[in-house]
């Protein structure tokens, strides 16, 4: 049975460099559902390659603003490039 796109544009095999506040990782799209610890750099990530693939450019780096569930605000720097 065929698995499900996770990003439209990208293939789940897409391997993709992502530095996330300093940290670099080298990893598959799909690998994008369970490698992340935390949900904010999880979307972070998520968001940048959906900007990649809706745009067609192969590198991409923006900080994000997210909101926990006490209202505290969590900036993740997130740079991606498709390999």
């Amino acid at each position: 049975m065929r698995t499900k796109q996770i990003i439209w544009g990208l293939n789940n095999t897409q391997k993709f460099r992502a530095i996330v506040n300093g940290v670099g990782f080298i990893m598959d799209v799909k690998d994008l559902q369970n490698k992340f610890v935390f949900t904010s750099q999880r979307v972070a990530v998520w968001m940048a390659l959906e900007t990649c693939a809706r745009e067609n450019i192969t590198g991409f780096g923006k900080t994000y603003t997210s909101y926990d569930d006490k209202m505290n605000v969590t900036k993740v720097d997130v740079q991606v490039n498709l390999i």
